[in-house]
């Protein structure tokens, strides 16, 4: 949704940024690392101490094949999570957002804002799906 139904204080956000307060971070985790995980929205796990990590091998003990986790480099997993690194930035269509959910509610009013961010979106996803095709047809 391109940041428009953050709330106010995301876009002034004094903890996003690479030092973290908690002892574990969890997030929604942005990119895909090797693929040995299948899922549509995997998560992110930072952790950030001593105490978190004895937490975290405690959580993977008791979990046992119920988790699913790779893991990777601490950059690499932060470099991905823009909130990791910075407070968000406000979209431009976030006034839109506001008035139309006020209005309308929260669908419609996402519609509104990003709708043109939307099209766009689909179209490229049109036209590589196309592309794919004329690879496959290529003789």
């Amino acid at each position: 949704m391109n940041n428009v139904a953050l709330k106010e204080s995301c876009y002034a956000c004094r903890y996003a940024n690479r030092k973290r307060v908690g002892d574990i971070t969890i997030g929604d985790f942005l990119g895909r690392l090797s693929g040995k995980i299948r899922t549509q929205h995997p998560s992110i796990v930072l952790v950030n101490s001593d105490k978190g990590e004895e937490h975290w091998k405690e959580l993977v003990a008791s979990a046992g094949e119920n988790l699913a986790f790779e893991e990777c480099e601490r950059e690499l997993a932060i470099s991905r999570q823009f909130s990791l690194l910075r407070p968000a930035e406000k979209n431009e269509s976030r006034p839109v957002f506001l008035r139309e959910y006020d209005q309308t509610g929260f669908s419609k009013a996402v519609f509104q804002a990003c709708k043109e961010q939307m099209y766009k979106d689909r179209i490229q996803e049109v036209l590589q799906i196309i592309g794919k095709i004329k690879q496959k047809l290529k003789p």
